[in-house]
């Protein structure tokens, strides 16, 4: 079972390549251009090309944590060490003093990416071992600097892992300190990432919970009536796509079609009112984001 911020973390090993970042960046381009060549040929809706991206796609990036990650690297390699032991050394004082004093345990972990700052395992243990620290303190305790650091431990962990059990793992205890920050999308992003590389229950219930009160949703909807013709606006979570989708299909009046939608980034704008009516306005189940995403269930 691998670890969210509440359940505890397991390992499993299996060999896989990292792939170039020049290489990544690359195919990431020719998905969408093949996704956009498509939708302008009328043989695919964009939508759908993209949808199937996502749903192929398990390699995760988020540039504020990559930020923290180079910044918390930095301090590590800057930091004077306390004693001059080899890393075998200071990775066995890790363990021993982890489960007594994890504050002095991160201080191993520390001293021992001092002389490996690009090893993933080290890395991850010290993500671990920050979330123990976390746990242990009292509910009043500003976590804000733990939170921070865990988030660039473990993402360094995924970024210099050459195991897809590795990467999901350390996925899955980016997500929870994400998430602990309220950083929403990209701790969705970060369960569904693990998830794509390996499944698990456990981490696959706490991404459900997640989805449903923080995912892909409606936010508001605003009635313009001061309008010829009054226009009701509806907005989402996440941004729409602007073309290659047809939202009207997913809009009924009064179990009518609209007599128009347009999208607007983050929101729909549905044509087919008159003053002083009274209507029922239903927004569809499975609406689609651009984030791979769609509505989970129908708004009235």
């Amino acid at each position: 079972m691998r670890s969210s911020l509440t359940s505890a973390p397991s390992h499993r090993l299996l060999s896989s390549p990292t792939p170039n970042k020049k290489v990544l960046a690359f195919r990431c381009f020719f998905v969408f251009a093949i996704a956009f060549v498509l939708s302008m040929s009328g043989l695919v809706p964009f939508s759908a090309q993209m949808n199937k991206a996502h749903a192929q796609s398990s390699e995760y990036a988020h540039s504020n944590s990559l930020y923290e990650a180079n910044l918390y690297k930095k301090r590590i390699l800057r930091a004077r060490q306390s004693e001059n032991l080899p890393i075998d050394e200071w990775i066995r004082k890790a363990i021993v003093e982890r489960g007594k004093d994890p504050e002095l345990a991160r201080q191993s972990y520390e001293a021992a990416l001092k002389l490996a700052s690009e090893k993933s395992s080290l890395w991850l243990e010290l993500s671990k071992t920050i979330q123990a620290i976390s746990l242990a303190k009292p509910r009043n305790y500003n976590r804000h600097q733990l939170y921070r650091d865990g988030t660039a431990a473990s993402y360094n962990a995924y970024r210099y892992a050459t195991s897809e059990a590795v990467k999901a793992d350390a996925l899955g205890v980016l997500a929870g300190f994400l998430k602990a920050r309220s950083y929403w999308r990209p701790a969705l992003d970060a369960y569904k990432a693990s998830l794509n590389l390996q499944p698990d229950e456990a981490l696959a219930k706490i991404y459900k919970q997640l989805r449903a009160e923080k995912g892909f949703r409606i936010t508001n909807y605003k009635m313009n009536s001061d309008l010829l013709n009054p226009r009701l606006c509806v907005q989402f979570s996440e941004n729409l796509f602007a073309r290659g989708t047809d939202y009207s299909t997913f809009v009924k009046i009064e179990n009518q079609d609209p007599d128009g939608v347009r999208v607007e980034r983050r929101q729909i704008c549905i044509d087919g009112f008159k003053h002083g009516a009274t209507y029922k306005v239903s927004i569809r189940q499975g609406l689609p984001s651009v984030v791979g995403e769609q509505l989970l269930k129908t708004s009235d």
